[in-house]
């Protein structure tokens, strides 16, 4: 099966001291929490996945290592980016400790839209309703929103549970 094998390769790639998937910019700067959410997403997709293993439970707890007080889940860069997914891989966990981070990542990430209010976030705007960047999502401090991180954004408001019917959504 492709899965197993999938698994199989990511395994024996998962870093047995921080229970991530290494993966930094560049030598000596932030890491990127988002690829192991990646990787951690697509195990729990297989069935078969025990939420219980050690090596679920460490990456797990590698990617709660990056989350903010403000809601976020990043090391300092690509905050929408490395939130979104690791939303949406703690939400397939049924841990308190899980629950409780997507919570308070949601209004983070709500937080990080163009729209009609002002937000503290470097990088989003206030725009009408009938802007074109109006509910949009960047990768914050470099500008404008694009479809690849509102699409992010979406999936893991989805995951957290966030209704279709939400402001955020709509």
């Amino acid at each position: 099966q492709v899965a197993q094998r999938a698994i199989a390769y990511l395994r024996p790639q998962q870093d047995g001291a921080t229970g991530g998937w290494p993966t930094v910019m560049k030598e000596g700067g932030p890491a990127l929490p988002a690829i192991s959410g990646l990787a951690l997403t697509g195990i729990l997709m297989d069935r078969a996945t025990d939420h219980n293993d050690p090596k679920v439970r460490a990456a797990a707890a590698y990617i709660l290592s990056f989350a903010k007080p403000d809601g976020g889940i990043h090391d300092g860069v690509l905050e929408n980016y490395n939130t979104t997914i690791c939303v949406s891989a703690l939400s397939k966990l049924k841990t308190e400790e899980a629950r409780s981070v997507v919570k308070a990542a949601v209004p983070y990430l709500k937080g990080l839209q163009w729209g009609e209010e002002s937000s503290d976030v470097p990088g989003t705007g206030i725009v009408a309703k009938d802007h074109p960047y109006y509910g949009g999502v960047g990768y914050g401090s470099h500008g404008r929103p694009d479809n690849s991180n509102l699409n992010m954004m979406l999936t893991a408001l989805q995951d957290a549970g966030v209704p279709g019917d939400d402001p955020a959504v709509q």
